[in-house]
């Protein structure tokens, strides 16, 4: 069994292959809400059953951030994203990205949505939507993965 709050939502500043990770302690509820296959349609006279065959995978990232008053690198960062439309590295661990074994999803992302939430008697949050990035390192698509921490 595994606590929600026990894991660990990063960034990377650095590079999928020499990846910087920056913990992103802020985030509140995490979700990957679409994680599956898309299907396509394979129907024909040949049988009275509906079939498909398996399409493209489907992914996507939403979480939000508990905003803070003043200075705040991560919040920032992640602005920056937005205004910058850059594509970032995240990963949505199971525990400490530095633990062997760990795992989770490492992908490149877009933010699509950033909205603010200022409830009269809430929490002030950001919301973030964000989407699969096409990003290429040393000519090479990066693809979305399961992510394990390898043994040192």
């Amino acid at each position: 069994m595994l606590a929600g709050l026990d894991c660990i939502l990063y960034y990377n500043s650095g590079t999928h292959a020499a990846p910087t990770w920056v913990e992103i302690p802020r985030a509140i509820n995490v979700n990957v809400p679409d994680f599956g296959v898309n299907q396509i349609a394979a129907n024909a006279r040949l049988s009275k059953f509906e079939a498909n065959l398996n399409g493209l995978i489907r992914t996507g990232l939403n979480f939000s951030y508990a905003y803070k008053r003043g200075d705040d690198t991560v919040r920032d960062a992640l602005l920056g994203m937005v205004t910058g439309r850059t594509a970032k590295e995240f990963a949505v661990m199971d525990g400490d990205i530095d633990t062997a074994g760990n795992r989770g999803l490492r992908a490149f992302f877009n933010i699509e949505n950033a909205p603010f939430s200022q409830e009269l008697e809430g929490q002030v949050t950001i919301d973030f939507t964000l989407k699969p990035a096409y990003v290429e390192e040393s000519d090479a698509k990066v693809e979305p993965d399961i992510y394990v921490v390898p043994s040192s």
